[in-house]
């Protein structure tokens, strides 16, 4: 309940909630929402509620959750299709934003909204034990990292429409398609060319490998010409598979005796680079 109350206060539109309550849903003209678009910014992608594709919706520095002064943040949808609309939250890093990589973060399930990782795990607030409201993670990984979280497939959390999805092949081409998307917008263009990585957990074993490798073979038609977008710079993780794989057996036996099964599939991620 708290995390829909902070979601509408990002919008601050009425007009984007439905009455199924699917933040951003498209809905018919009435004076309400009119009304309520007219108090809403000038800012033409932060008021259109019916999907462009190929195209994004943003709202800029809400000045929810990410509070430190000068740190730039950004939510919204990428729209795939008419029909298809996938949610987002970015956050610049604190520190080195202009230099620092950009990864992207994917909660597991399969069916999990990232928003579970932004609010709860790694992210630049945590909702209160008491649910009253959220407070700054002085550890948030945006300390040195451009995050990008994601509601992935479409369906998964606030992200909706048509859900054709289901594999993780097919996951992944929508997931690409949603960053050409991203980059090919004037606010986030800049950080095409940065050190990229693919962050994940739980079901996210199976999510990070098979993004990885699809985004490696449209990179691929890139360089030789027969595919145009941006090319996804992955250039930094851990690449030892000798050295991650005889980590395998002990990370398992440590997790398990201690109930942390969710970060095990992280520590795939983690060890393979991605």
């Amino acid at each position: 309940m708290l995390l829909r109350s902070v979601l509408i206060s990002i919008f601050a539109l009425p007009a984007l909630v439905t009455s199924s309550s699917v933040i951003g849903g498209v809905l018919s003209p009435n004076a309400r929402n009119i009304k309520a678009m007219k108090r809403a910014s000038s800012n033409d992608t932060s008021t259109r509620t019916v999907p462009t594709p190929g195209k994004l919706r943003v709202v800029e520095n809400s000045g929810v959750c990410e509070t430190t002064p000068g740190v730039y943040q950004a939510s919204g949808y990428g729209d795939l299709a008419s029909d298809k609309s996938i949610w987002f939250w970015f956050f610049a890093a604190r520190n080195n934003s202009d230099t620092a990589p950009l990864i992207t973060w994917f909660n597991g399930g399969p069916g999990v909204s990232s928003m579970v990782g932004l609010f709860q795990e790694l992210g630049p607030c945590r909702i209160k034990n008491d649910s009253t409201g959220v407070d700054l993670n002085p550890t948030s990984w945006n300390n040195n990292a451009n995050v990008l979280f994601i509601d992935q497939p479409v369906g998964v959390g606030f992200s909706y429409g048509t859900e054709s999805v289901n594999t993780s092949e097919l996951a992944a081409a929508d997931v690409w398609k949603f960053l050409q998307i991203w980059f090919a917008d004037p606010r986030f263009n800049k950080y095409a060319s940065r050190d990229f990585g693919i962050w994940t957990e739980s079901y996210g074993g199976h999510y990070g490998p098979t993004f990885a490798a699809h985004f490696l073979e449209q990179n691929a038609a890139i360089q030789n010409g027969t595919h145009q977008g941006n090319y996804m710079h992955f250039s930094f993780g851990v690449k030892d598979f000798d050295l991650g794989f005889r980590y395998f057996p002990h990370f398992s036996e440590s997790l398990e005796s201690s109930g942390s099964f969710g970060t095990y599939s992280t520590s795939w991620a983690l060890l393979l680079g991605f």
